[in-house]
């Protein structure tokens, strides 16, 4: 396994270790940042951590066991290059945490249990 990915300026254990910190504050961003800063001196921008944790291809068993099981499920309308779209978000109701969002074109049942089957996959699911 490499430990650098090509175009990064981290290691795959940096990464993995930062990633860990957002599970123990929970998704704070920034206090991530300011801790990573504090412990090993790196200053590393916050969005640089987000777009680690929002990079399809991390896997982090930290990051997918830390939702407490009670969620909750909401859809908004956005507007994106003229049309109207819906954006479906699933929040962790007691770690006050966005657990998924996506972009659908379409508000039906189909839609939302495809959302619901694979952002719950193999996490503790007590209460929707």
């Amino acid at each position: 396994m490499k430990k650098i990915e090509p175009y990064s300026n981290y290691t795959h254990e940096f990464k993995r270790k930062s990633l860990e910190l957002v599970g123990l504050f929970f998704g704070s961003v920034r206090n991530v940042a300011y801790r990573v800063k504090k412990d090993t001196g790196v200053n590393i921008s916050q969005q640089t951590i987000e777009n680690w944790i929002l990079n399809p291809n991390t896997q982090n068993k930290a990051l997918d066991n830390r939702y407490s099981g009670y969620y909750i499920f909401d859809v908004e309308w956005v507007e994106i290059q003229g049309k109207w779209n819906y954006r479906f978000t699933l929040f962790d109701s007691k770690q006050n945490t966005v657990v998924a969002d996506d972009i659908y074109s379409k508000e039906n049942s189909k839609n939302i249990k495809e959302f619901l089957d694979k952002n719950t996959i193999n996490k503790e699911k007590n209460s929707l």
